[in-house]
């Protein structure tokens, strides 16, 4: 399987089907664990869910290398050859307490660049896609071209441990000047947030490549930026902090980071 249209409409079919599968145990007992910290959980459909997406791309591209966040992927060093980036449920602290506001992210790599993106909101059926060149859609509905704004003209994301620090110099900085925060718990969300004009920017520390594999293709066919703080690109296999935004907002955040 060759053809990205053809490999786009089969990835679709393995994520709609895992996200049946969620909706349909949500309501059910959980296994919850603890992974690291109390706010950071791991429950028996986000196993399950990686295992099954997993399970698809191993019988479908026996080559391909994949990057996972619950463990059923590969130990990834390099960017070469075909990679996929799994995060079975983004923002599983919001699944297990609010049962919405998390997705699916799936993402597709070949020697480095992104093909294919997706990120699915779940529980409110909004299935947001990109192909490299082809553009982005929400339910195959194409997302128009992302708004310039700066921080004084829109809502602001950023992720909880970043407004923890708010005595540091640069995200008091951010705050004072944007027209509004917002913290919605999922990376994934955030971004299409981002995309979709309806936030100016998400800036967010210690994310995995999992969380933002899927939003970096987002972000370069909508010409949107997202690098690290230092305005340098992001490293795919290592944790980063990020600022995903558009243009505009984005030249302003850079330079709060530069001046505090």
């Amino acid at each position: 399987m060759n053809n990205i249209d053809e490999i786009h409409q089969t990835v679709t079919g393995w994520i709609r089907e895992a996200a049946d599968h969620i909706r349909s145990e949500i309501n059910e007992q959980l296994s919850v664990k603890v992974k690291t910290t109390p706010n950071d959980l791991v429950t028996n459909l986000d196993f399950e869910t990686e295992k099954f997406i997993v399970s698809k791309i191993h019988a479908t591209f026996p080559t391909h290398k994949i990057v996972s966040e619950e463990g059923f992927g590969d130990d990834v060093t390099d960017m070469s050859d075909s990679i996929w980036f799994i995060d079975p449920i983004d923002g599983t602290l919001n699944f297990v307490k609010q049962k919405e506001n998390f997705c699916i992210m799936l993402a597709y790599y070949e020697n480095g660049i992104g093909k294919l993106g997706y990120i699915y909101d779940v529980m409110k059926d909004k299935f947001y896609h990109v192909i490299r060149g082809e553009g982005a859609y929400c339910n195959n509905k194409q997302i128009k071209p992302i708004l310039k704004r700066g921080l004084s003209e829109g809502l602001t994301a950023l992720n909880s441990k970043l407004v923890s620090q708010h005595q540091n110099n640069a995200i008091k900085n951010i705050l004072s000047n944007t027209l509004g925060l917002r913290l919605y718990g999922s990376a994934g969300i955030e971004a299409i947030e981002v995309i979709s004009s309806r936030t100016v920017a998400y800036v967010a520390s210690n994310l995995k490549p999992w969380d933002f594999a899927a939003a970096n293709i987002f972000a370069e066919e909508m010409n949107a930026k997202l690098t690290d703080f230092n305005n340098q690109p992001i490293d795919l296999l290592k944790p980063c902090k990020i600022i995903i935004a558009n243009q505009k907002a984005h030249e302003e955040i850079i330079n709060i980071f530069k001046q505090s």
